[in-house]
């Protein structure tokens, strides 16, 4: 019993002193023995272990009025780097982020929207040319997180059902998963993909432990990533979030292998086929044309008037009152969609309840890879 007493606590000291320099940037070992409450002898100790492992660095003296000056320490956020994949149906997106959350590289490309064709015979090509364009050395790298547009069973690398990208029934992913580990001599791990973007969107926040954010994503699909107090909710059945099969009509028939009745009414392709200009996002000139045309605001108001009704719910069942917008479709609307988003959820909601675009470039990219560094943190944080 002392004995793993010992190893606990040893443990706990190194992730609250860890948490604790890469919060403040630089520190001296005095003042972690300060903040902390842990004793200086230990303190050293740990110090010597993070500078063993590249994650501080002595970066000189600091000012002291008396007595000898004190060794500052710097955190190293490039002491290792995480790899976050995002699939959006006919697109994938991968970026390498530092220990801080901070984007090094980000790429996009068109794919065909079939998990097995991308995970067997495009991702790892992808992956291998984005670290070898960023030029990090391999060895820095934690391991790979990926995104999915669907429900995901992160433990048992299970897709219950992803019809984005071509997955319409249970499907048990851990030998293709396996294989992409295999080649690429990293781990990888999977996520819902509007679960890792409010996860992104959370860290990019910095948001204190015990708050609340639902992310909404309005994309190719239609998802949501719901953290309560600190914590991101998955549901028994990891299904907590899919706000794209909300129902408003009771004819309705739910199917797993098509989009959820909100969804079907709102994602790209349906907003692609009521307003085909909208099908033609491939550049910054395409999307001021969609702002400039004359039936603009009768879009932004058919998706505000739809997404409102399920956020307005969320809202009123959960007692959320920040709402973060993303995903392609938002990005295009702009501040009009905001605008009207809040206008009829100042109606609908019980309380006050605000919705606000990301602030995280890449959200899903940034909670995908902190899911890894998270990981893999607690790995190496405990001997």
């Amino acid at each position: 019993m002392k004995s793993y007493v010992a190893s606990h606590l040893k443990d706990m000291n190194r992730k609250t002193v860890y948490q604790l320099i890469s919060s403040v940037g630089e520190i001296s070992k005095a003042e972690i023995s300060r903040q902390t409450g842990i004793s200086a002898p230990t303190v050293l100790k740990i110090i010597d272990y993070f500078l063993e492992n590249n994650f501080v660095y002595e970066a000189g003296e600091g000012d002291s009025p008396l007595g000898r000056k004190p060794q500052i320490l710097k955190f190293n956020q490039e002491a290792a780097f995480s790899i976050g994949v995002e699939m959006e149906g006919d697109f994938i997106k991968l970026g390498i982020i530092d220990l801080l959350g901070n984007i090094k590289l980000c790429r996009r490309f068109r794919v065909s929207p079939d998990f097995s064709e991308i995970v067997n015979n495009k991702l790892g090509h992808y992956i291998e040319n984005i670290i070898e364009e960023s030029g990090i050395e391999k060895s820095k790298i934690l391991g790979i997180g990926l995104g999915i547009p669907g429900v995901v069973d992160p433990e048992n690398y299970i897709v219950e059902f992803a019809p984005l990208v071509g997955i319409a029934s249970k499907k048990d992913c851990k030998d293709i998963i396996g294989n992409l580990r295999d080649a690429l001599n990293l781990p990888v791990y999977i996520e819902n993909d509007a679960n890792a973007a409010a996860i992104g969107e959370f860290v990019e926040r910095k948001l204190d432990a015990d708050s609340d954010l639902v992310y909404v994503s309005l994309g190719t699909g239609l998802g949501s990533g719901i953290i309560l107090n600190g914590k991101l909710r998955r549901g028994k059945r990891n299904t907590a979030g899919e706000i794209g099969y909300m129902v408003f009509d009771k004819e309705f028939r739910t199917s797993r292998s098509e989009a959820g009745w909100m969804e079907s009414r709102i994602n790209f392709h349906a907003l692609s086929q009521r307003w085909e200009r909208f099908s033609t996002l491939e550049s910054e000139e395409s999307i001021m044309n969609i702002r400039k045309s004359k039936d603009f605001y009768l879009l932004v108001d058919y998706i505000a008037s739809n997404l409102a009704l399920s956020i307005a719910n969320i809202s009123n069942l959960l007692d959320i009152n920040l709402i973060v917008i993303g995903g392609i479709s938002a990005e295009v609307l702009g501040d009009p969609l905001i605008e009207s988003l809040n206008e009829y959820l100042s109606r609908l909601c019980l309380l006050e309840v605000q919705c606000e675009f990301q602030k995280c470039p890449e959200p899903g990219i940034v909670g995908a890879a902190s899911i890894v560094t998270n990981k893999r943190l607690n790995e190496m944080l405990i001997d």
